[in-house]
């Protein structure tokens, strides 16, 4: 197995408003962005909320926010979504194909920073036939 134990992740999507992300905001225990819509995405990846606690989860999360962000007035949630992450046993992305080549996989935990190369490479990877030496650290053989 090269897998730990999964990990959640809470996504929340707010109501479109007016620009004050001009980037992405990475904190110790919260990430957003604001789309081209005004529409905010804030990651949180601690713990996921129980029934019990959500409304002090989403508390936690509105603050961590109004503390990283200048001008941010409280969320107002439009969409928040749970899901479980898979986190490679050495906290390395895993990408690449395994040995029968039919299959490829690209795991990570740091996707939000990653996405861009990753899905370049990967692109040239499958599409182009042509193999990355930047991704070669970064194999699945190295688990087998």
């Amino acid at each position: 197995n090269f897998l730990k134990k999964p990990r959640p992740g809470v996504i929340i999507k707010t109501k479109p408003r007016k620009k004050i992300i001009n980037s992405v905001v990475y904190g110790p225990k919260i990430h957003a962005h604001q789309q081209t819509n005004g529409q905010i995405v804030i990651g949180e990846q601690i713990t996921a909320p129980t029934k019990k606690n959500s409304k002090d989860h989403l508390k936690r999360i509105n603050n961590h926010f109004k503390n990283m962000v200048r001008d941010a007035s409280d969320l107002d949630p439009s969409e928040i979504l749970i899901g479980w992450r898979p986190i490679p046993k050495d906290d390395l992305p895993i990408i690449g194909r395994f040995k029968n080549k039919s299959i490829y996989i690209a795991v990570m935990h740091s996707g939000i920073s990653l996405a861009a190369i990753v899905g370049n490479l990967v692109s040239q990877e499958i599409v182009d036939e042509v193999e990355s030496l930047l991704l070669n650290d970064f194999r699945p053989s190295r688990f087998f």
